[in-house]
């Protein structure tokens, strides 16, 4: 077992995953007393968001990865595909979530597709990427990294993650209206970046 999967087995991950998801919801200011329709993708098992939904009838989740996932929740639908092309009507969710997913597409024009896609099916939207000027990156093994300048973080080649300030985010067409917000996922340790639009 790596040390993340151990992490994420603790009630420490779990605590820390409560308190971004609260940050998401009164950030957006979602009411998760009223109906709504709800796409996450790159699901995965649901740890990160639905989850902390919990099995509320007002709320429809569909959630979408590449990789085959069972999520046993009743308002859960999971498709397995790519978001580059979702197959969902223009504005069919109130609400598209994405955490911990965008800083891994490649190449660059798979990512705008993906970008254009979460903006063209969602009504509000929240994302979730590693902020490039976190302390500690998970995502990197390397410690010199980890104590680069952040202004060279991105230019570090091979690492397979990407590293965009926060305005280089807006520019991508589908984040035309968003906006953006740090926060620390583990205050003092990791720093996430949410690039988000209300509805």
């Amino acid at each position: 077992m790596s040390f993340q999967e151990f992490w994420w087995g603790t009630s420490l991950s779990s605590y820390f995953k409560s308190r971004r998801f609260n940050i998401i919801c009164n950030t957006l200011e979602l009411d998760l007393e009223k109906k709504l329709s709800i796409l996450d993708v790159g699901c995965a098992t649901g740890k990160d968001f639905i989850h902390f939904i919990g099995e509320r009838e007002n709320i429809s989740i569909t959630g979408i990865d590449i990789d085959d996932y069972v999520i046993d929740q009743k308002n859960v639908t999971f498709i397995k595909g790519d978001a580059e092309k979702l197959d969902f009507k223009d504005k069919s969710f109130d609400f598209v979530i994405s955490m911990g997913v965008l800083e891994h597409i490649e190449p660059i024009e798979k990512l705008c597709n993906m970008i254009s896609e979460i903006d063209r099916v969602s009504k509000s939207y929240c994302i979730v990427v590693p902020c490039i000027n976190t302390n500690i990156e998970p995502h990197i093994k390397r410690f010199k990294w980890q104590i680069k300048d952040y202004n060279k973080k991105n230019q570090i080649k091979g690492i397979g993650i990407n590293y965009f300030s926060d305005d280089a985010w807006l520019k991508f067409k589908g984040f035309k209206n968003a906006k953006t917000k740090r926060f620390w996922y583990i205050p003092g340790v990791f720093s996430n970046l949410m690039i988000y639009k209300r509805g």
